[in-house]
């Protein structure tokens, strides 16, 4: 499957997305801006993964269909719930108020998005 142009259709939380480089690309990139008093800021989706149809086992480690709202897709902007709950363009619809998707959701932006690269800001798009 392609992958997004835009980098959000997740299928390894563990793994950085290739167009970042290798971990260390990524580390020396922030410390070369660092050294240059740049501060850095990543964005990350927490909202949804890969458009992965029902397979769960192609996403890793939330790879239970319980650690997903159900299966429906957004067809009314005007309804809440629908665009709150269902699915854009077939992508599964991470399920927040699930324990531990919200749990490891937590751990992984700290552990290993801000503390591993040392990144100064973030902006997490999606978590109630």
């Amino acid at each position: 499957m392609e992958q997004g142009y835009h980098g959000y259709w997740t299928t390894n939380f563990e793994e950085i997305n290739e167009n970042f480089g290798t971990e260390q690309d990524l580390k020396d990139l922030v410390n070369a801006a660092h050294a240059r008093n740049i501060w850095v800021m990543v964005d990350v989706n927490v909202n949804h993964v890969a458009p992965i149809g029902s397979d769960y086992s192609q996403i890793y480690p939330l790879n239970q269909p319980t650690d997903y709202h159900r299966r429906c897709q957004i067809t009314d902007w005007t309804d809440q719930f629908n665009v709150e709950y269902c699915r854009l363009d077939d992508q599964p619809d991470l399920d927040q108020y699930n324990g531990y998707v919200r749990s490891y959701l937590k751990d992984w932006v700290l552990r290993d998005i801000v503390y591993k690269f040392n990144f100064d800001g973030i902006r997490i798009g999606n978590i109630p």
